[in-house]
Formats: structure tokens, sequence, C-alpha cells
């Protein structure tokens, strides 16, 4: 992405701020999720075709499984989706943390963005637990194809959830008025700039008035302007 893709965009003119970059991640991140609830609806549907079971029987050791009829490419959507989530949101979601934070509490900042990963996979196992008896069953012990279970539904409650939660990003970013900068980067062939390290302070100024792509070398709480008359986001 930062070799290729962002370069080309800043040469065409269609500068990404950090904002941008993380809204497009959860976008994606949100039709993932709706894909994932779309396949399993239509394997529910297939393996309960007219109310009655259509097991497809797998052995995998030595264990039998009852299976829907529904070729795994199915879910190929959906993984390329989240791919390309992670790619704009993750990715830029990090470098927002980097720069926004001093200095001295960088490596603090970016322990605390991993904490939060882990607090989405403890607020996903509380929200199974909370739809208990709902759209999850104790006799279904973990059986997808159970008749009265949801899984689907669970899928887009998560969706929703996603949906909701870009949006309070957003508003968040705005009003605490980062993310809306863009990262100049800088690319070339030189040795030095290749070997500079991509988290050290701006380099001296680039007097050929060229943009520069690669590396971030700026900080987000810098008080210099963005070098470009595109609107940003």
């Amino acid at each position: 992405m930062d070799r290729i893709i962002y370069p080309a965009l800043d040469r065409r003119g269609y500068h990404m701020s950090l904002r941008v970059r993380i809204m497009i991640g959860m976008a994606f991140g949100v039709l993932a999720v709706a894909c994932a609830g779309g396949v399993e609806m239509y394997r529910r549907h297939v393996y309960w075709l007219n109310g009655t079971q259509h097991v497809h029987w797998q052995t995998i050791g030595n264990t039998d499984y009852r299976a829907a009829g529904v070729h795994i490419l199915f879910q190929t959507p959906q993984y390329c989706l989240i791919g390309i989530s992670e790619a704009f949101a993750s990715v830029a979601s990090l470098e927002l943390a980097y720069l926004t934070a001093p200095r001295s509490m960088q490596g603090i900042i970016m322990g605390l963005f991993w904490f939060t990963q882990g607090l989405a996979s403890i607020f996903g196992s509380l929200l199974m637990s909370a739809f208990h008896g709902t759209w999850f069953f104790d006799w279904d012990s973990g059986d997808i194809n159970c008749q009265r279970c949801h899984l689907d539904y669970y899928f887009f409650f998560l969706a929703g959830v996603q949906f909701v939660g870009a949006f309070a990003f957003l508003a968040i970013s705005y009003y605490l008025k980062i993310g809306g900068k863009i990262p100049s980067r800088h690319h070339t062939t030189s040795s030095s700039s290749a070997s500079r390290d991509p988290f050290a302070g701006p380099p001296e100024d680039d007097s050929s008035g060229h943009v520069q792509y690669g590396s971030i070398t700026g900080r987000q709480d810098s008080n210099e302007s963005t070098p470009t008359s595109t609107p940003v986001l």
C-alpha cells in the first residue's frame, strides 16, 4: 500500500488522510461481517431445506461431521473483504496511535492499541452470552446446524455494531481534530534514505517540491500545514 497504492493516488491528486483510510477499512469490515452473515443464512437454508435436514457427512480424522452441501469457496469474499479492511484500518490505526502519542508514551500507546484488540474478543464472548437462550442454546453443544440457532443473526448484529462504531470514530476524530492530516511519505533509491528509520523524526526539507513517499516524516501534533491544497476529510 505505502509503496504502490498510496503513491499512485498521491500522484493523481487523491491524498488519503489517516481518518479516510481508517473509515475505508471499517467500511470493508462491515461488509465482510455482513457477507459472513449472508453466507451463514444461505448455508442454513441449504441444510434445512423444506424443514428437513440435508446432511453431507464429512470425515476429518476419525470424526464424522454433519455439514451443509455448500462449497467452501463461498467463504472467499468475506475473507477477501476482511483482508482489505485490515490493510486499510489496522495499519492506519497503528500509524495514528503512534503519531498522536507523546514521544515518551509511544510504547505505552502501542501496547494499549493491542490491548483493545483483546477487549474486542472479550466483548464478542460477552455478546454470545447475552444472546444465550435467544440465538444460542445449551443443548446445541456448539452445533451450528441447530435449527433454532442463528449464527447468521449474530454476524448481522456485529455488522451493525461495527457500523455504529465507524461513525463514532468519525465523530470523535473530528471533535479531537486527529487523523485529518496526510502524513508525508518518502521514497527514494539512495542508500541513506532507504536505510533511515521510518519512525525517526522528519527528514530535511525537500527543496524539489515533489511529494515524498514511503515512511512517516511528520507528527500528527505538528503545527505545519499539510503540503497539499487538496481538501482532506
